[in-house]
């Protein structure tokens, strides 16, 4: 399912306007073949195994935290104001849950599960809390946008709750399988919407990119208004150009 999206990133032209969730997708397929040698050499149950997952899965999130960035930014390119004040919020909600769960991990060892379920976590506020907002201001979001930005909510969603529960099912002795279950399930779902989400071109799902007066006035008189007022206010706020019709 991973070699499908990344063909379809590719055929359907999406690393265009997506370089960073195409280099998403790429990591994913890079950390498979990384780990396949390193499971291969060194075993499932050693220290080695153990710490170079974990290394290889904070390069993941890094560049997954990076591709949540792009969309938000992307869904939001033509309300400059807003985007400003979204990306800004992205930041802060993930700044203040990773600081959260860096004082709150433990001293042991079980501290990486904490802080794997931290950056999931800090991930998914920081995404609904910027969907909240392009919600309350009824800002249209293309169905490629909305599944990318649900499948990346969906995954951390579940990666938080299998990451609360694994300290206390660790002496469970199906433990092991519990734990591949729930990691690799819900990421073979990812992918498998993912690719149903991009098998539609490029030009088809592409987001205009440039505001005029005529897109607002589509929208009802109520929401247009508000909208408008908004996006003038935090452009001029965040030092901005919003461009005119």
């Amino acid at each position: 399912m991973q070699v499908l999206v990344a063909i379809l990133v590719f055929r359907n032209q999406y690393f265009r306007q997506l370089p960073l969730v195409t280099a998403y997708i790429a990591c994913n397929l890079c950390q498979a073949g990384f780990l396949l040698v390193v499971y291969s050499r060194y075993g499932f149950e050693s220290d080695k195994s153990s710490r170079l997952f974990w290394t290889s899965e904070a390069v993941v999130v890094v560049v997954r935290v990076l591709a949540g960035l792009e969309l938000v930014a992307r869904v939001l390119d033509r309300y400059r104001g807003i985007r400003a004040l979204a990306l800004r919020l992205f930041g802060l909600a993930f700044f203040g849950v990773s600081l959260y769960v860096v004082a709150e991990s433990p001293a042991g060892w079980e501290w990486i599960v904490s802080a794997d379920r931290g950056l999931h976590l800090a991930f998914a506020v920081a995404l609904v809390s910027c969907l909240i907002l392009i919600r309350y201001y009824s800002i249209p979001i293309p169905a490629l946008y909305r599944s990318l930005l649900g499948g990346f909510c969906f995954y951390s969603c579940t990666q938080v709750l299998r990451n609360t529960l694994a300290p206390s099912l660790f002496k469970f002795p199906y433990y092991q399988h519990v734990w591949d279950a729930t990691t690799l399930l819900p990421f073979i779902g990812l992918q498998i919407w993912w690719a149903v989400a991009l098998r539609k071109p490029a030009s088809i799902t592409e987001p205009p990119t440039a505001v005029l007066l005529s897109d607002y006035e589509r929208l009802s008189p109520e929401i247009n208004a508000r909208l408008r007022k908004l996006n003038d206010q935090l452009g001029k706020f965040w030092y901005v150009e919003t461009t005119e019709a």
